[in-house]
């Protein structure tokens, strides 16, 4: 660990007439993590610094995809630094020279997280004075590289465009659209994947010792975005009929975006170690399963290859959402999805409750196929369920 760098946020930019409690409007600390020998270049056009202020659902992404990608063609050679929350350094090692790390004490911050892209403006300001040091990768470049769409027609002229080697571009006005998104073709995608190094051994070793027998990992979703968490009741009775069923039931998540731990479960959150992300793999990776409901936290299951079981809103596979594209380009193992609306679940817990434990007994005996909880229009997911 260095020397922590400190950026003054400009008021005239982050200011609000409305003070909104959640954002923070005084110096952001980073803590930096060398993770080279190499010696930081002077000039700014020899140094890329890539903005990972994103969603944990997205921020796997460009990890897995984007940043190797450009650190291959557009970037290479040139001094890369990642920029994002505390506690993911793990992330990145393998890829830049060095992490700059939010501090822990402006980890809120997270709940501004959208996507790809944070709507905190103390970031966005953060943004402006870094192109100081450095190119800017960040999520408009993450996020087109994810969705770029095949382009038949110009959106200027409407003139047919082809697909070259540094884009799509327009035959009439020569206007050029990104390359086509990694949602264009995922199984194309996938075979490009380069996936986080192998957790190592000693702390596979103390993931051993910390874990009870038969280990289930559940999250319970606590964001204040998106209104999607279940009530506490709902996970202490959930943890009771895991309990009853043989299992010991792991809480774990991030600090902040969690429920209370109800009495009796092991709540890793809580445990100092819960900071290096090294050391919550290796106790995912140490799991029968994982559990959670309309949420990201999938991805660490996904990135270790352990089953895992989410209930997701239909239309984030099958609709406008963008879950189901990501669940496939970072998940290495196998998974079941249970489609269920929120709204629909929150008015019927107990039906949502027996169809999660049946879920969990067919994950149990290698069942993967997905299956209809609680929602609207049944037989049509069904029926999409069965062409996917």
């Amino acid at each position: 660990m260095l020397k922590p760098r400190f950026f003054r946020s400009n008021k005239y930019e982050v200011g609000s007439k409305k003070i909104d409690k959640d954002e923070y409007y005084g110096t952001l600390k980073f803590n930096i993590h060398k993770f080279s020998n190499r010696v930081v270049p002077t000039k700014a056009s020899d140094n890329v610094v890539f903005i990972a202020f994103s969603e944990f659902g997205s921020e796997f992404v460009p990890l897995y995809y984007t940043i190797p990608e450009l650190l291959n063609t557009k970037y290479v050679g040139k001094y890369a630094v990642a920029v994002g929350w505390w506690g993911r350094s793990f992330l990145y090692k393998h890829l830049v020279d060095e992490f700059w790390e939010l501090d822990e004490s402006l980890m809120h911050l997270r709940h501004r997280a959208r996507a790809f892209h944070s709507e905190s403006k103390v970031l966005k300001s953060f943004e402006k004075q870094i192109v100081s040091f450095g190119t800017v990768v960040g999520s408009n470049d993450f996020a087109a590289h994810a969705t770029c769409p095949t382009m038949d027609r110009c959106k200027a002229c409407n003139a047919p465009v082809l697909l070259k080697k540094m884009g799509q571009e327009c035959v009439k006005c020569s206007r050029v659209y990104s390359l086509p998104g990694l949602y264009s073709n995922v199984k194309r995608a996938v075979k490009t994947a380069l996936w986080l190094p192998k957790i190592s051994s000693e702390k596979l070793e103390l993931a051993k010792k910390l874990l009870p027998p038969n280990p289930i990992g559940l999250t319970a979703r606590g964001r204040k975005c998106y209104d999607r968490n279940l009530p506490p009741e709902f996970y202490s009775g959930l943890v009771k009929s895991l309990t009853e069923a043989g299992y010991s039931v792991v809480w774990f998540a991030e600090k902040g975006t969690t429920q209370p731990t109800p009495e009796g479960v092991l709540d890793w959150s809580a445990f100092p170690e819960s900071s290096d992300l090294e050391m919550t793999l290796a106790l995912v990776s140490l799991m029968t399963m994982t559990v959670q409901f309309w949420t990201a936290s999938t991805r660490l299951a996904g990135a270790v290859g352990v089953p895992f079981i989410v209930f997701e809103d239909p239309d984030q596979i099958f609709g406008g959402g963008q879950e189901g594209y990501r669940l496939e380009l970072c998940s290495r193992g196998k998974y079941k999805i249970v489609y269920s609306h929120f709204s629909k679940a929150i008015a019927d817990l107990d039906r949502l409750m027996k169809d999660c434990l049946i879920a969990v007994d067919e994950v149990k005996n290698e069942n993967f196929k997905s299956f209809c909880s609680v929602l609207d229009g049944a037989e049509e997911i069904k029926n999409l369920i069965e062409r996917k």
